[in-house]
């Protein structure tokens, strides 16, 4: 697990660093502060050997059109476009071992790096992508926790052509982000295979009863031509899962995710979203209990009152050296941060401090 992380250059951080990571992170803050870019910063931490996912990262907030130039597609990865300082993005983890991905836009005749593989696709950390005839690349560096250095890059090339070439570094754990605005109902189906073909599906069914308690059995059904999840939930006929509801979808997502990445890291943007109020100190109970048993670690934004307040109240009770709560906040154009354990969120709470 990451028990420091930091970013510098990178999106609207100049400088930030969040110590004392446990298993269960939450990010609050004011809209515009930064509580995405964070969970962006560490989704492309996680892949360093991938050259798409700087590109995806934009994708996901909706920017899918690119042209020739580096600069547009990639400027805003760096901080107020200031391209001349390299993006890092660091991590040291509970054996205190460092890891530290460094971005920059260089010159490919300069790095010498053939191209090979496909156009860009893949947005996992073993994606496969190729160059030909290239104009500027991002180049993206990422240094191992024995202190090799592995490099990769991402170019368009005079054809219109997104392309690059993929390091090659020990496969990490997986790290998955759960976006707001994607749907994942494809990648449930798949990650509900997986756990169902070695027989670890059985607490994710226990989980989705906690807000649909007529759910019996779940499976993947062939959908209008697409692989998706369907529930028995007595009637004639199996039910297309989502039509449950948007609470029981969002859930189903996050357990899968979490129970899909054993010894890795889930990243969730606007948790709440989905849920009635009411149901979120189950969903946080779920969220604690399934990720201490994959051992993952979850790193979950919120502007949500009630979700804030119900996981302090959850893992007070069950766990509270798992989770702490990190406030962002600007001052005079700088993002800095407040960090709450549970004995401080307590104390908060009695001197109605705001921690959102």
């Amino acid at each position: 697990m990451h028990k420091t992380f930091s970013l510098k250059n990178f999106r609207c951080f100049e400088d930030l660093t969040l110590d004392d990571l446990t298993r269960v992170n939450l990010l609050t803050g004011k809209n515009n502060v930064g509580k995405t870019a964070l969970l962006e910063g560490m989704f492309l931490h996680a892949g360093p050997a991938n050259p798409s996912l700087p590109t995806h990262v934009n994708v996901m907030r909706g920017i899918e059109q690119y042209s020739l130039d580096a600069e547009e597609i990639w400027g805003w990865l760096f901080f107020r476009k200031n391209m001349r300082q390299p993006i890092e993005i660091a991590a040291v983890d509970s054996a205190h071992r460092e890891t530290r991905l460094l971005i920059t836009l260089g010159q490919p005749e300069v790095m010498q790096l053939p191209g090979v593989g496909n156009a860009l696709e893949d947005v996992d950390s073993n994606g496969s992508t190729s160059t030909e005839n290239p104009t500027r690349d991002l180049v993206l560096r990422y240094v191992d926790e024995s202190g090799a250095s592995h490099l990769s890059n991402a170019t368009v090339t005079t054809e219109g052509k997104l392309e690059g070439r993929p390091a090659h570094v020990e496969k990490l754990p997986q790290t998955v982000f759960l976006t707001s605005r994607a749907r994942h109902q494809e990648d449930d189906a798949r990650r509900f295979s997986n756990l169902q073909r070695v027989g670890q599906d059985d607490f994710v069914i226990e989980a989705v009863r906690l807000i649909e308690p007529r759910v019996k059995r779940i499976g993947v059904l062939l959908t209008g031509g697409r692989s998706l999840l369907n529930a028995d939930v007595g009637l004639p006929e199996w039910i297309p899962l989502r039509f449950l509801g948007e609470g029981v979808g969002k859930l189903l997502t996050i357990v899968l995710a979490i129970a899909d990445s054993p010894g890795g890291k889930i990243l969730i943007d606007e948790t709440e979203n989905g849920f009635h109020y009411s149901v979120m100190p189950l969903v946080w109970r779920v969220i604690a209990d399934v990720a201490a048993r994959r051992n993952v670690q979850v790193f979950a934004t919120s502007h949500s009152w009630e979700c804030v307040n119900a996981a302090h109240e959850v893992f007070r009770k069950i766990a509270p050296e798992s989770l702490r709560l990190y406030r962002l906040e600007k001052v005079k154009d700088v993002i800095r941060h407040v960090s709450y354990n549970c004995e401080a969120f307590d104390a908060a709470m009695v001197g109605e401090l705001e921690v959102r």
